[in-house]
């Protein structure tokens, strides 16, 4: 008996291993074998894109259909390849840098990695986005630099990439803009000496794509910062009112401050906390009259301005200034300051935009820069400017005041002082 048992035993015991390995050889196999090859993708039909196409197929009855791939050379010699679940019916191509007919290679590739043999289609793109944006492009010389104009209605992310030919008669990269907003329509490239130089402006798009060069024969004009050191206020009738001198920490509130060249420069200095201070702003007081409100600047000279430049105080809350206009004028404007007269100039619109959009006194990417800049504006009139009016009309907060730290202005002296 104990020897039939032990046999038993030993034959329950070969009988469980043997089952054991067969489960886990079956678990561990592969979902479909290895070298399977599925059928190919039928009734493919092209929808053209800029820079690219859609291609809309049926996909084969395979159960190990994992993907298809589309295989392409461009006319530039690159290899691209793009890929679509086997839960779509379509693929898209994109990235080509001309309207030039490509052979598309179209394959299935199965879950072992096997591919079907390829379906081979022509596509034929719409011009690629920055092929478009090109022949809208112009560049101008300006105040202290080079003025890029372009459309780019579809809103592709691009590159403006300036340069010039150098004194051995190489092109020289100088500076790069990038953009994807459609809005966008002008940038200014700065610092450049006003000296005449052979400029180039071409675009590249985010697959290394390159368009064509535009070159202009330029000289930039000179941009200095024109000198605070001649300005004065002039209180005309329907300038202010200003917030009262004596009232708690505005005992120093003057119009002088806007031009003392002294403002914060860093979004997190605690600024709030230094009255009176170097960074001493100057605030309207809104109190009485809805109306907006303005101050006027004699400049000592006069100028032809290009650029207007103002830094802030409060950190997009409170009585920050939101909005404004800058005025200007070459003769002595009237007492009552009529906004009528005929001697006005209008040299901008200014708001100070908050990247970030996030409410009051939450900050996001971008903010701090923003601020720390200060709100630039480019200034198109050419007039003779010697007095300027700033007219606040909006603040950030509810508050009815408005402040601004400093106001600095750019161009180059033009006689008849």
């Amino acid at each position: 008996m104990i020897r039939c048992d032990m046999n038993l035993n030993k034959i329950l015991f070969l009988l469980a291993a043997v089952m054991f390995f067969s489960c886990t050889a079956e678990q561990n196999s592969p979902i479909a074998p290895d070298g399977l090859v599925p059928g190919q993708v039928t009734d493919i039909t092209e929808v053209p894109l800029a820079g690219g196409a859609e291609l809309h197929y049926k996909l084969p009855v395979d159960k190990n259909l994992l993907y298809v791939e589309a295989e392409l050379t461009t006319i530039e010699g690159k290899t691209l390849n793009f890929k679509s679940s086997s839960y779509s019916t379509v693929i898209v191509i994109t990235g080509l840098s001309s309207t030039a007919e490509v052979d598309v290679h179209l394959y299935c590739v199965g879950t072992g990695g096997a591919k079907s043999a390829a379906k081979t289609v022509k596509i034929h793109p719409l011009p690629p986005p920055f092929f478009e944006v090109f022949k809208s492009v112009k560049i101008n010389a300006m105040f202290g630099g080079v003025r890029l104009e372009f459309l780019n209605n579809s809103g592709a992310e691009l590159a403006f990439l300036l340069g010039y030919i150098d004194e051995d008669g190489v092109f020289t990269d100088y500076d790069g803009y990038y953009t994807k907003r459609a809005e966008d329509t002008t940038y200014i490239f700065r610092g450049l000496p006003p000296i005449t130089r052979k400029y180039g402006i071409y675009i590249r798009d985010r697959w290394d794509n390159f368009s064509d060069t535009l070159y202009a024969e330029l000289t930039p004009l000179l941009e200095e910062e024109i000198d605070k050191s001649k300005w004065k206020k002039l209180v005309l009738d329907n300038d202010g009112p200003f917030y009262p001198v004596g009232h708690m920490y505005y005992e120093t509130n003057k119009i002088e401050n806007l031009w003392d060249g002294a403002w914060s420069k860093s979004f997190s200095d605690p600024y709030m906390l230094q009255l009176p201070s170097a960074y001493m702003t100057f605030t309207f007081n809104t109190v009485n009259s809805p109306d907006p409100k303005s101050l006027t600047i004699n400049l000592g000279e006069t100028y032809r301005i290009s650029r207007v430049r103002v830094n802030h105080y409060w950190q997009y809350t409170f009585s920050a200034a939101r909005k404004w206009e800058v005025w200007g004028c070459s003769a002595t404007p009237p007492q009552d300051g009529n906004w009528e007269w005929s001697g006005w100039v209008k040299l901008a619109t200014m708001e100070q935009i908050k990247p970030s959009g996030l409410p009051g006194t939450q900050y996001g990417e971008g903010d701090a820069e923003a601020w720390e800049a200060g709100t630039n504006a480019d200034v198109a009139a050419e007039d003779a400017i010697r007095y300027v009016r700033v007219r606040c009309l909006e603040s950030w907060g509810t508050e009815p005041l408005m402040s601004c730290s400093e106001i600095t202005l750019y161009g180059q002296k033009s006689g008849g002082n």
